[in-house]
């Protein structure tokens, strides 16, 4: 039928990570998405992680030193 939805069997865990501005760290927001356990020891998103939002604010601009 149209308009019908089926349930699903069991709640979805939807998480949010909201991260500030990073002044161009880049290590620093890989170690916190590995801490927060959203990308693994080689930076890639985990297949589980399917419901993670992750939103960047500021800049995230990498700039060259030297």
């Amino acid at each position: 039928m149209l308009g019908k939805r089926k349930r699903a069997s069991s709640p979805i865990r939807r998480q949010l990570f909201a991260i500030g501005d990073i002044h161009g760290d880049f290590a620093a927001l890989l170690r916190q998405l590995y801490v927060a356990k959203v990308i693994d020891e080689n930076g890639a998103w985990r297949r589980k992680q399917r419901h993670v939002l992750v939103v960047l604010l500021g800049d995230v601009v990498l700039v060259p030193v030297g």
